[in-house]
C-alpha cells in the first residue's frame, strides 16, 4: 500500500507507483471522489481533447463531463 504525508500547506506528493498506475504526469489534474462514509478514490481528471468534441464553450453544453460517469 502506498502512503503520503500531508504538509503544513495541505499538500501531498502522490507516490511514484500510484502516478505510474494512473498514468499521471506533471501538470495533470486529479479528482478526489467520495466513496462510502470515510473514503475517497483518486482518479485522473484529465480528458483527451477528442472527449470535448461538440462542446459549446459559451453554454458548456455537449461534450463529455467525467463527473457524470
Amino acid at each position: 500500500m502506498a502512503a503520503a504525508t500531508v504538509t503544513s500547506k495541505g499538500q501531498i506528493t502522490i507516490p511514484a507507483s500510484v502516478r505510474e498506475a494512473l498514468g499521471l504526469k506533471a501538470g495533470d489534474r486529479v479528482e478526489f471522489v467520495p466513496e462510502g462514509k470515510d473514503g475517497f478514490v483518486i482518479r485522473p481528471a484529465t480528458l483527451p481533447v477528442s472527449a470535448l468534441r461538440g462542446a459549446d464553450p459559451k453554454t458548456g453544453e455537449g461534450g463529455l463531463d467525467r463527473r457524470d460517469e
